[in-house]
């Protein structure tokens, strides 16, 4: 699968980078989301993962904007809180992936599941 990660933070991309690469899964990635909508149509990835705390343009921004475009896309949003008004946000813009960066280890298994286990995964990691 192609996996687009979106954050500024390098050391954050390298690692979850390393990850996906050991599941041997192509990763792209992007600094900032600036671009995002022109770099999704020119890979396809099968998921996008962005940290809502960017600088030049928000996760939920870039997300909106994406799924505006592309409605199929498959987003997981990444974040350095459990904040339940930040998750429910996501859920209402259909972004089935919430994911708290202190539980990224579970990455894999959160991804690998179906889109219903998603959910699922997601609320058990939280609560």
């Amino acid at each position: 699968m192609k996996i687009m990660i979106v954050d500024e933070d390098k050391n954050f991309r390298n690692y979850l980078k390393a990850m996906i690469n050991a599941h041997n899964d192509q990763c792209i990635e992007l600094i900032d989301a600036l671009y995002l909508n022109e770099d999704y149509e020119n890979y396809r990835p099968g998921l996008v993962v962005i940290d809502l705390q960017m600088k030049k343009i928000n996760g939920f921004t870039a997300a909106g904007k994406l799924l505006k475009e592309f409605p199929e896309a498959r987003i997981a949003v990444l974040s350095s809180f459990e904040d339940g008004p930040l998750r429910a946000k996501a859920e209402r813009m259909g972004i089935k992936n919430f994911i708290p960066k202190e539980y990224l280890f579970e990455f894999y298994e959160i991804i690998s599941s179906d889109e219903n286990d998603l959910i699922k995964n997601n609320d058990s990691l939280i609560n």
